[in-house]
């Protein structure tokens, strides 16, 4: 098997390419460097390619095949407050990777959304409450689900 991990350089990301790597997948590891370390995938046996995920032109060719994605690459500071920005990097680049992934004949996309899109619902939350994120993370979020949802092509889980 084989698998892309976006945010690899992260502690997720990270995490997840070494245990994947341990069970014998071939992994290639997609990250920005822009808050995930190298010192996290030093040593790591599998690829690791540097681009942004949105930059799906440049990375797509160096990936390969892959059976699977696990997408773990996201702004996932709650305090930014730039809407444009934490829009184009955790929706519209999830759009991209979906669409490179159908078009690649990918088998799945795991990604990874967040209880922040409960917002202050009453616990215990449920999966099919209508998401009332209060910020622009956790809205983020709740868009991705949809986007998700929508996804022709992919199984996106």
């Amino acid at each position: 098997m084989s698998a892309l991990v976006t945010g690899g350089a992260g502690f997720v990301g990270s995490n997840l390419c070494w245990e994947l790597a341990a069970r014998g997948w071939d992994v290639v590891a997609l990250d920005d460097f822009s808050v995930g370390t190298f010192k996290n995938l030093q040593g790591f046996p599998g690829d690791v390619i540097a681009a942004d995920v949105g930059d799906v032109s440049y990375w797509g060719p160096r990936a390969g095949k892959v059976d699977a994605v696990f997408h773990e690459a996201a702004i996932t500071d709650t305090t930014v407050t730039d809407q444009r920005l934490m829009m184009r990097v955790n929706v519209e680049a999830f759009r991209d990777l979906l669409a490179w992934a159908a078009k690649a004949k990918v088998k799945k996309v795991v990604y990874a959304t967040s209880a922040g899109t409960y917002g202050d619902l009453p616990v215990p939350h449920r999966e099919d409450a209508t998401p009332k994120p209060l910020n622009v993370y956790a809205f983020s979020k709740a868009i991705m689900e949809n986007v998700a949802a929508a996804a022709k092509g992919v199984k996106a889980v």
